[in-house]
């Protein structure tokens, strides 16, 4: 770092190992949740919509 740059510039940046470590405890957050919290199964009504969905075929959905 130059000794007039902004001390801001230096702050922006993030060392690799930073950015990992970071990575690892998004990670982990996110399977804590996944396990953590029930998940709902798909209902038949879903099941129908989604059929009725698949039977237009591509493009005829919009």
């Amino acid at each position: 770092m130059e000794r007039g740059d902004p001390p801001t510039q230096r702050s922006a940046r993030m060392s690799p190992r930073s950015c990992l470590v970071l990575g690892l405890l998004a990670g982990l957050a996110g399977l804590s949740l996944r396990l953590a919290l029930p998940v709902t199964p798909v209902d038949q009504d879903f099941r129908d919509v989604i059929a009725f969905y698949r039977s237009l075929g591509p493009g005829q959905a919009h």
